[in-house]
């Protein structure tokens, strides 16, 4: 132990050992993530029922804008998100 402290830069050798050791498990980890959440956001984007509810959702916000006291601020329509 005495002769690993005499080492210049122990600490960050150290550290740098470690990481070679898990830097594929780290990889493969986030990589599963962002298949993950690829695979929700495609979910989200190809369902027509969630489609239809901000469709409905925006006519309605665009409705009560249009008519509000101020009058025609009139909104956009989904397509255009």
């Amino acid at each position: 132990m005495k002769e690993l402290i005499s080492v210049p830069q122990y600490g960050s050798r150290i550290r740098a050992m470690l990481f070679a050791n898990t830097k594929e498990e780290m990889y493969f980890d986030v990589q599963k993530q962002i298949d993950d959440l690829t695979i929700a956001f495609t979910s989200l984007k190809d369902d027509f029922r969630l489609h239809y509810i901000l469709g409905v959702a925006l006519s309605i916000g665009n409705y009560l804008n249009g008519t509000g006291v101020k009058g025609g601020a009139w909104g956009f329509k989904l397509d255009t998100l």
